[in-house]
């Protein structure tokens, strides 16, 4: 079954790895994502990630991210 590469102009992923988790087997990133990183560590600068365990539930949770327009984490929110 092939399915698309977007949804909603949100990047989407299927790795299905060799391990019994399958909560994280799809995943999709905002089109504004962006990591940031220095010396010591990384962290999501823009946008936002969702994973799901089938493209339906993905599709759900990509909807329902862009409808809460929830903030995106920063660096100082980490503190």
């Amino acid at each position: 079954m092939t399915h698309p590469t977007e949804y909603r102009g949100w990047n989407v992923h299927y790795d299905n790895p060799p391990i019994p988790l399958r909560s994280m087997d799809w995943s999709a990133t905002s089109p504004d994502y962006d990591v940031d990183c220095d010396s010591e560590s990384c962290w999501v600068c823009a946008g936002q990630q969702v994973h799901a365990a089938t493209y339906d539930e993905l599709v759900n949770e990509i909807d329902a991210a862009i409808e809460e327009g929830a903030p995106t984490p920063t660096k100082d929110s980490r503190e």
